[in-house]
């Protein structure tokens, strides 16, 4: 099977439930990437499924992030315990 198929699968499978379980709702707004590589590493570690949305656009303008955001989202039913998990860190703001 060509990775981008695993991918694309994996993506459903992350994506999906969180869908059917009542929608996304935005955490937070992120411009600098490494710190969104952190926020992504609390809440694997927590075992909370996110997913970020305009990525590809934020890296296809990497000198201008600050105008293109990336959105880290959360499973509505997922969404206070992210919280947590962030304020406890002192992670919770937008930038």
């Amino acid at each position: 099977m060509p990775l981008f198929v695993k991918c694309y699968a994996t993506t459903l499978a992350i994506l999906l439930p969180a869908l059917y379980a009542g929608g996304m709702k935005q955490l937070l707004l992120v411009t600098n990437p490494v710190r969104l590589t952190y926020l992504e590493s609390l809440l694997t570690g927590a075992g909370i499924n996110f997913s970020v949305h305009d990525r590809h656009i934020a890296n296809l303008l990497a000198g201008a992030n600050s105008l293109f955001p990336m959105r880290l989202m959360v499973a509505e039913s997922d969404w206070q315990q992210a919280k947590r998990v962030l304020m406890e860190a002192d992670q919770f703001y937008d930038e």
